[in-house]
């Protein structure tokens, strides 16, 4: 999924430019990361907590160095940020859901 992701992002960046490139892949994140949260809501305890809130600061940190405040440089690292946030957030709490699995 994430290598098809990336081939759509190179695709939209040829044809279209820059701009509608960081457009997609924000878009690209935002789709690989529904996995993850599904994941963490089911079971917080197998997420990384700490690998999250070492992204979430380093994409802080890189919303916080942009020179200016446009578009290219704010829109990557803030979506980042909130979705390492969220996943970090929901690793924290206990498992509410009952979800039923049959494994062989």
């Amino acid at each position: 999924l994430v290598s098809a992701l990336v081939s759509i992002c190179v695709i939209v960046w040829y044809f279209e430019g820059e701009r509608f490139a960081l457009i997609a892949s924000i878009t690209s994140l935002l789709i690989a990361s529904i996995p993850q949260i599904i994941q963490t809501l089911i079971n917080p305890s197998l997420t990384p907590t700490g690998i999250y809130l070492v992204f979430s600061l380093a994409s802080l940190l890189s919303f916080l160095g942009g020179k200016t405040f446009s578009l290219e440089e704010k829109l990557y690292p803030g979506t980042g940020l909130i979705m390492c946030l969220l996943i970090a957030f929901l690793s924290t709490r206990k498992s509410s859901l009952k979800i039923k699995t049959s494994i062989p």
